[in-house]
């Protein structure tokens, strides 16, 4: 019996961990995509900074079982995770807008 808890908890753990370091490639990606654009970077890099400050906390509490600090998480996940929109593109489309 001890060992199915185990074993599910070692799952859990490797998922989680496989889980975080997908999530790390996809923000650094998205950052160095978001680099020429400097508004979207810094906010792109907030983000990123506040999704580690919340896995630190998760470290020492278990904060992410809280359905707010769920929701900032998943909220910065996004944001950190959004698509880069060159500025150009959105630079035309408005001058092509008011034309």
């Amino acid at each position: 019996m001890m060992r199915s808890k185990t074993v599910t908890l070692a799952l859990m753990v490797l998922v989680g961990m496989v889980a975080a370091v997908l999530l790390a490639h996809a923000i650094r990606q998205n950052l160095r995509a978001a680099r020429p654009e400097s508004r979207g970077y810094w906010i792109r890099a907030g983000a990123a900074i506040g999704l580690i400050a919340v896995a630190v906390q998760e470290v020492f509490e278990f904060s992410l079982q809280i359905p707010v600090n769920a929701f900032l998480f998943a909220t910065l996940a996004a944001v950190a995770l959004a698509p880069v929109v060159p500025h150009t593109a959105s630079r035309n489309a408005a001058g092509a807008s008011a034309d």
